[in-house]
Order: C-alpha cells, then sequence, then structure tokens
C-alpha cells in the first residue's frame, strides 16, 4: 500500500528544518504526527481495552504508517549533531530502528507501535520548552505527560512483550532503563535548580543585612 503523508514526510521535515534553521520545529511536526495518528486509531478502535492489549502483537494500516514515518524519523535524526553527541539519543534511535524494521518486516505488533508512538505527546512539549512557547507550562506538562502516559503504558508493555515475544521483550526493558535513565536526569538537574536558586536567595538576604547594618552605622554616626 501506498501512503503518501509517509511520502511527503521527510521532504516536509527538511523543508520545515532548512526554514526555520531550528530542527526543534520539525521534531515538533514529526511528533505532532505520530501522536495524533497513533491517538486517534486507539481511541477509534478501542485499543484501550484489556481485550486489545491482550492481543498487541495486531497489525494494521495506521500502525505501518507510524512505523514507516518513526523509520524515516530515526534515520534522518541519527546524522543530527545533538543526536550523535548525546548517548541516550542514539541508544534511543537504535532501538527505534532496530525494531521497527523487525515489525515492517514481519507484519506484527501494531497495538504495541502505537502505543510507544503516542508517546510522543510529552515530546511536543519538550519541543515547545526548548523553543521558548510556554516555557514553564510546556514544562510541567511535558513532565506530566512523561510520567502519566510513558511511565504508565511501559511497565504493561514489558509484561505483554515477555509473554509474547523474547526478542521485543529485551528491547521494551532497555527502552524502559533509558526512561528510568531520563528521570533520574530530570530529578538530578530539578535538584541542581533547586539548589542555586536556594543559594541566590540566601547571598541576597546576606547582602540585604549587610546593607541594613551600613545604614544604621550611617545613621548612628550622624547622629552623634
Amino acid at each position: 500500500m501506498v501512503y503518501y503523508d509517509v511520502i511527503a514526510f521527510l521532504p516536509l521535515y527538511i523543508t520545515i528544518e532548512y526554514f526555520t534553521k531550528n530542527t526543534y520545529y520539525s521534531r515538533l511536526f514529526f511528533t505532532t504526527l505520530v501522536s495524533g495518528y497513533s491517538i486517534d486509531e486507539i481511541l477509534n478502535k478501542r485499543y484501550y481495552t484489556l481485550e486489545a492489549l491482550n492481543n498487541i502483537e495486531e497489525y494494521n494500516s495506521v500502525a505501518e504508517k507510524c512505523i514507516l514515518i518513526c523509520v524515516l524519523y530515526f534515520s534522518y535524526d541519527l546524522f543530527n549533531k545533538e543526536t550523535y553527541t548525546n548517548n541516550g539519543c542514539i541508544i534511543h534511535h537504535a532501538i527505534g530502528l532496530c525494531s521497527g524494521i523487525t515489525l515492517l518486516y514481519y507484519s506484527f505488533y501494531g497495538i504495541l507501535s502505537l502505543y510507544l508512538c503516542c508517546h510522543e505527546i510529552s515530546s511536543i512539549f519538550l519541543s515547545l520548552k526548548h523553543l521558548n512557547i510556554c516555557k514553564d507550562f510546556s514544562d510541567k506538562m511535558f513532565i506530566v505527560t512523561f510520567l502519566g502516559i510513558r511511565c504508565t503504558t511501559l511497565p504493561i508493555m514489558v509484561v505483554k512483550t515477555y509473554i509474547k515475544s523474547k526478542f521485543l521483550f529485551i528491547i521494551m526493558l532497555v527502552d524502559s532503563g533509558l526512561h528510568i535513565f531520563w528521570i533520574s536526569q530530570k530529578i538530578g538537574n530539578i535538584r541542581k535548580k533547586t539548589k542555586i536558586k536556594a543559594k541566590a536567595k540566601a547571598k541576597l538576604i546576606n547582602n540585604n543585612d549587610e546593607y541594613l547594618k551600613l545604614n544604621i552605622i550611617e545613621y548612628g554616626e550622624k547622629n552623634d
């Protein structure tokens, strides 16, 4: 089957990147596209039910479309300087390519693919944050969607793949480990920011105290 939107994806992605001179605009296009397709299919086909989750190997055209777009994106983005200098991104993209090509070849695990693609909702807010679009709100929404969507569905997918396919189970296990690493990084960054703010606040209080003391001394000298 020919998917014209898949054919148009990479040229559009490159065009957006070329005219905006910012990778995050094109990434925003990718994440919005695949998460939109996957969420629409999950809701329309009721893939959120227990029966659907027990049949994650079911395959369909929308899942195939999402996988193709992801394979194109990962292949192209691997050559981005921001990606090939980041070990976490390299592992993530390598996992995406290996699993994507395998799923396309055997035409299975479509529901699993849709769930993994809907994880990109959190990446939408990450791109918005980097683009300074409602930065504080986008950062909060990134954390909420990351924990609320990725961290709730990933454990389910790990258990299901363990039952169904050992190869995909290993892939999902590595992906889960990567997400744990990202969470620990985020917590570390929050702690650093909190410490910096606390130090800045303490310094400001000390400066105000010193200023107050000087004013008292000056006032005392004048009265003398």
